[in-house]
């Protein structure tokens, strides 16, 4: 087992609510999906209030969304470390994080970044404003990665995330 230790990539909402993993490293039905997805319960009130594209994910029985990001929700770096790819892709704005450990962690699906490539990023910085995969229309969320350096082999990430107490975000 690594010894590793992770912040979550979403701070808990100012009414409480904790970001769920909504879809885990390599799903029976997902073998393909190297990382977690990242949302918060949707609740009445809660924008975006639509499901697809920039909007919410999954519905409930009375058709109301299931699983949201807020407007404006950022992600946040999960351990200190220097900024080792920022930049657009097919699928929103991405950040990786060299952690100085032989790891780095990896954040999708961003609409923008928040930091510069070569730069120094403390655990709970901000990495960017949270967006979708436009490529899937599937709703605001986190994708989080796990990676050795030098060589793209992911490790889930879940067990390692800290919770820990959410008032430091």
């Amino acid at each position: 087992m690594l010894n590793l230790s992770l912040r979550a990539p979403l701070r808990s909402l100012k009414d409480g609510r904790l970001p769920v993993i909504t879809s885990g490293y390599r799903p029976r039905d997902r073998p393909n999906h190297v990382g977690i997805d990242m949302f918060y319960r949707w609740k009445t009130g809660d924008k975006p209030d639509f499901v697809g594209d920039h909007g919410c994910a999954g519905r409930k029985r009375d058709g109301t969304p299931k699983w949201v990001v807020p407007f404006g929700e950022l992600a946040y770096a999960a351990a200190p470390g220097i900024i080792q790819l920022a930049g657009d892709t097919q699928t929103g704005a991405r950040v990786w994080i060299d952690h100085g450990n032989g790891y780095r962690t990896g954040y999708f699906h961003l609409l923008e970044t928040s930091v510069r490539l070569g730069s120094f990023i403390d655990v709970l910085d901000p990495v960017g404003e949270v967006g979708d995969n436009p490529n899937d229309h599937d709703g605001r969320h986190i994708h989080f990665e796990l990676s050795p350096i030098g060589v793209y082999k992911p490790i889930d990430p879940e067990p390692f995330i800290h919770h820990g107490d959410y008032e430091d975000y």
